[in-house]
C-alpha cells in the first residue's frame, strides 16, 4: 500500500471511530448500528491493520535487565573478591562486604530495576570512550554502566566490580556531553581511586579484632543497655552502605576534572552541571511547573476537588505525613555544590545563577524524551500513580507532546479507580509530597476525587487529542474499560492480545515474579 493511500485509510478509520464515539455519547444507537457504517468500519480496518500499526508505532520501550544482562549476572554471582589481607578473618570480612555489593547489583538486574536503552546508553558510552582516549592510563574497559529506572536524580558507583549506576531521573537535567562527563567522571574516579576498599579497610581490621569480637559477645549476653553499648562501640566506624559513597568526594571531583581536561572537554561548561545538581530535587519539592486546576477543570464533573483542605486523616484517625521527599537519596547528598563548582574553576570565576529544574531546556532533548518515557513507564508499572501523572504533566508542560503521556495519565486514573473500588487507593496514590509543591497539590486533588470523577478524568485524557493508530491508545482504553467493570477483564485482555500480539505492553499481563531479596 502506498503511503498516501495508507494515510487516507488512517484518516477514514479515525473519522469513523470518532463518529462512533460521538453516537455512543449522544445515545443515538440506531445509526451506529447501520449496515453502511459497519461496512465502512470493517473495510477500513482490513486495509489498515497490517501495514499501518507498525508505521505509527511512535513509542518503543527499552529492554529490561533480567533478560539482557545474563552474562553480567553470571559474572557477578561467580566472582570472588580479590585477596587484600593476610589475616583470614579480615579477608573473610572483606569478601562478605564484596559479596553484598555484588548482590545489590545482581538483585537490581534480576528485578528489572535496570533498563537497556540504546540511545541513552550509547550516549554514556560515547562519553566514556572519549574519556578513555584522553586518559589511556586508566582501566575504563573494566567499568560497566547501568541505567537505573529510578526518577530520583542520582548516580553512584558500587563495590569493586566497576558497576556504575546512572538514574534516568538525572538525565533530565543534563544539557550536553560536558555535563554528563563531569558526573560520569566523578563516579569513575571513585572506582579508580579504590574508594570502596579504602572506605571499609579500617572497619575490616576492627571487626576482625579479638577485642571487638569479645565486646560483641559481651553485649549479646548482657541484659540491660545493649543498644547504648553497641552504639558506643560502632560510633566511630564509617561503613559504606554500597549505594552512595560520601567518602573522598573532593578527590573524586579533582580526578574527574583531570579526566575531562585531558579528553578535551570544556571544564567551565561541565562545571555548570555541578551547580544544577543543587536544584534537581525541585521537581519533587517546588511549585510552578503546572496549574492543577487549569489542567483538570474541564476533566472533572464538579469543582469540589479543588477546595483546599487542611489535612487528611486515615482510617486510624492519624494525620497522614506527606513530607518524605527529604529521604530521597539524590546527588544533593554530596558536599555543597557551590563549593564543588568553585573548586573546579579558578578563584576569579564568577558564579552564574542557575534555576534549571523547573523547566527542561532544549539541550539533550532526545535524551530527555527517552528518559521521560522510561521514567513514566516504570512509575506506572510499579504503581506510583500520582508520581506517574506528575511526570506526564511535566512532560506536557515542556512540549513533549507524545500522546503516550496523555494515555498514561488516563491509565493512572483508571487504575486509581480500580484501587478505590478495592479500598487500596491510598497506597497507589500517596507520593510523600512536600507541602506547597506541585506534587502535593496534585496528590491533594486526587485524594478528593470520588469514583465518578476519577472515571471522568480518565476518559478526558484518553480522548483528548487522541491518536488511535497504535497500542498506546488501546492499552489505555483497555485499562479504562477494566476500571468501568462492565465487561469481563479477561475477555478485554484477550481481545487486546489478539489485536496486538507483539505490543510493548504485553509484558504487563504476565504474572510477576516476587522481587529477589
Amino acid at each position: 500500500m502506498e503511503s498516501g493511500a495508507r494515510a487516507k485509510t488512517v484518516h477514514l478509520l479515525i473519522t469513523i471511530h470518532l463518529v462512533r464515539k460521538f453516537l455512543m455519547f449522544t445515545g443515538i444507537t440506531k445509526l451506529m448500528n447501520s449496515t453502511v457504517l459497519k461496512v465502512l468500519h470493517i473495510a477500513a480496518l482490513i486495509l489498515f491493520i497490517s501495514p499501518v500499526y507498525s508505521q505509527y508505532a511512535k513509542v518503543y520501550f527499552s529492554s529490561l535487565s533480567s533478560e539482557n544482562y545474563k552474562p553480567q549476572l553470571a559474572k557477578l554471582k561467580s566472582r570472588n573478591a580479590k585477596v587484600l589481607y593476610d589475616n583470614k578473618k579480615e579477608q573473610k570480612s572483606y569478601s562478605e562486604f564484596v559479596k553484598e555489593a555484588d548482590k545489590y547489583v545482581a538483585d537490581a538486574l534480576e528485578n528489572d530495576e535496570v533498563v537497556l536503552d540504546t540511545l541513552l546508553l550509547n550516549r554514556c558510552e560515547a562519553v566514556k570512550r572519549k574519556l578513555k582516549f584522553g586518559n589511556p592510563g586508566f582501566p575504563f574497559d573494566s567499568l560497566y554502566m547501568y541505567l537505573n529506572r529510578s526518577s530520583v536524580p542520582n548516580a553512584y558507583a558500587i563495590g569493586e566490580s566497576g558497576s556504575i549506576f546512572i538514574n534516568l531521573g538525572l538525565l533530565l537535567w543534563l544539557d550536553n556531553d560536558e555535563e554528563l562527563a563531569i558526573v560520569l567522571g566523578h563516579e569513575f574516579a571513585h572506582f579508580f581511586l579504590h574508594h570502596f576498599d579504602r572506605a571499609i579497610a579500617k572497619n575490616i581490621t576492627t571487626f576482625a579484632s579479638e577485642d571487638f569480637q569479645q565486646e560483641i559477645k559481651s553485649i549479646k549476653k548482657s541484659h540491660d543497655g545493649k543498644y547504648e553499648r553497641f552504639k558506643a562501640l560502632v560510633k566511630d566506624l564509617k561503613v559504606n552502605n554500597g549505594k552512595h559513597s560520601r567518602f573522598k568526594e573532593k578527590e573524586a571531583d579533582s580526578l574527574s576534572a583531570v579526566f575531562l581536561a585531558r579528553a578535551g572537554y570544556d571544564i567551565k561548561k561541565a562545571a555548570l552541571g555541578i551547580l544544577k545538581l543543587d536544584h534537581v530535587d525541585d521537581i519533587f519539592a517546588e511549585d510552578g511547573f503546572y496549574n492543577v486546576r487549569n489542567i483538570f477543570e474541564k476533566a472533572v464533573r464538579d469543582d469540589y476537588a479543588f477546595r483546599e483542605k487542611k489535612r487528611y486523616n486515615g482510617l486510624s484517625g492519624v494525620t497522614v505525613s506527606m513530607n518524605a521527599d527529604a529521604e530521597l537519596d539524590s546527588v544533593k547528598t554530596h558536599p555543597d555544590c557551590l563549593l564543588r563548582y568553585r573548586a573546579l574553576l579558578p578563584s576569579t570565576a564568577t558564579i552564574p545563577q542557575v534555576s534549571c529544574c523547573k523547566q527542561l531546556s532544549e539541550g539533550y532533548r532526545a535524551v530527555k524524551e527517552r528518559a521521560l518515557i522510561e521514567i513514566v513507564r516504570n512509575l506506572y508499572e510499579t504503581g506510583n500513580l500520582t508520581l506517574c501523572a506528575h511526570f506526564c504533566l511535566f512532560a506536557r508542560k515542556n512540549d513533549f507532546i507524545q500522546p503516550m503521556f496523555n494515555y498514561y495519565i488516563a491509565s493512572s486514573f483508571s487504575d486509581m479507580l480500580m484501587a478505590d473500588k478495592k479500598l487500596t487507593r491510598f497506597s497507589y496514590t500517596n507520593a510523600n509530597a512536600t507541602p506547597g509543591s506541585n506534587l502535593k497539590k496534585l496528590q491533594d486533588f486526587i485524594f478528593e476525587l470520588d469514583q465518578e470523577n476519577l472515571k471522568s478524568v480518565a476518559a478526558w485524557f484518553l480522548n483528548h487529542d487522541a491518536d488511535i493508530t497504535g497500542d498506546d491508545y488501546f492499552f489505555a482504553q483497555l485499562r479504562y474499560d477494566q476500571a468501568g467493570g462492565t465487561e469481563d477483564p479477561q475477555r478485554l485482555k484477550s481481545a487486546f492480545l489478539v489485536k496486538f500480539p507483539n505490543s510493548k505492553y504485553n509484558y504487563l499481563f504476565k504474572e510477576k515474579k516476587p522481587p529477589i531479596k
